[in-house]
């Protein structure tokens, strides 16, 4: 794992690089997740999840427009 369970710093975390994503970085996200999964004391069955994860990231980002559908003046903007 990259964090140790419970760990409360990986909720800030968690939510900046959510922010990111929103902000259509999601490959810069990708690439800090792969970067982490690469840490020496990372086992490969550990670091499946992450190059998963990372590996979504990257496949989608083209098509995940999240900052022009959050914008105020989207017409199918959720209320």
């Amino acid at each position: 794992m990259f964090c140790e369970e419970g760990n409360q710093g990986v909720r800030v975390l968690v939510n900046e690089r959510f922010k990111e994503i929103l902000r259509v970085r999601a490959s810069h996200v990708a690439a800090g997740i792969r970067r982490s999964a690469t840490l020496p004391q990372t086992h490969n069955e550990a670091r499946k999840p992450a190059d998963t994860c990372a590996g979504y990231l990257i496949h989608t980002a083209a098509s995940c427009h999240y900052d022009a559908y959050l914008a105020p003046d989207c017409p199918s903007r959720p209320a």
